[in-house]
């Protein structure tokens, strides 16, 4: 367990590393933003519209259905559904009013969060057999590649979520954990249960 810790440990500075020359040196992230005309004016429409801070949806498909008759539900599925087609599609996260932002207490958060993910990839390591120290890589490697299929493509499919900012991210989360893989593969060997039982 002591290796699996300390594998994780060193496998969170990686990724830490890792996020850090992606968003800052490399820029693909924010390359590939795009801003609107007029900030300012787009934010007091925000503000005077937006109850919460919070997901949104433009145009919104919520409703209380339930209590709508039945002739007029089918007509606003119909609106919403042109709406929908016709755009602009709008998916966002808004804060409403102030935040104090530290971004030291967002490193701090960001490398517990690679910890974690450190610990299971490294925990579901120690399970295997048979697997030599590039197949161990590749494993990690796996687990990115997984990550992307199983968070940026559905964003791609239901939120139109632009592809080549998928594939940017889907590559981010590849080279994460190929990086990262490289460490705890070196200190998680895998186990050996398959040979004892032989």
């Amino acid at each position: 367990m002591s290796k699996i810790f300390l594998g994780s440990l060193l496998g969170a500075i990686a990724c830490l590393i890792w996020g850090a020359v992606s968003w800052f040196v490399l820029q693909w992230h924010g390359n590939s933003l795009y801003k609107f005309n007029h900030e300012a004016e787009v934010a007091a429409v925000i503000s005077a519209n937006a109850d919460h801070t919070g997901v949104y949806m433009l145009p919104s498909t919520i409703g209380n259905m339930e209590h709508t008759p039945r002739e007029d539900a089918a007509a606003t599925r119909k609106s919403a559904g042109l709406a929908l087609i016709n755009g602009p599609f709008v998916y966002s996260i808004v804060r409403i009013g102030n935040r104090n932002v530290s971004m030291w207490l967002n490193v701090a958060f960001s490398f517990l969060r690679s910890f974690v993910a450190c610990f299971v990839i490294a925990l579901m390591l120690a399970w295997t057999v048979r697997l030599d120290y590039l197949q161990r890589v590749f494993f990690c490697a796996l687990a990115g590649f997984f990550a992307g299929l199983v968070s940026d493509v559905p964003m791609m499919i239901w939120f139109e979520e632009p592809v080549h900012y998928a594939l940017i991210s889907m590559a981010g989360h590849l080279c994460e954990w190929f990086l990262a893989g490289l460490i705890i593969a070196a200190f998680v060997p895998g186990s050996e249960l398959w040979e004892k039982m032989r």
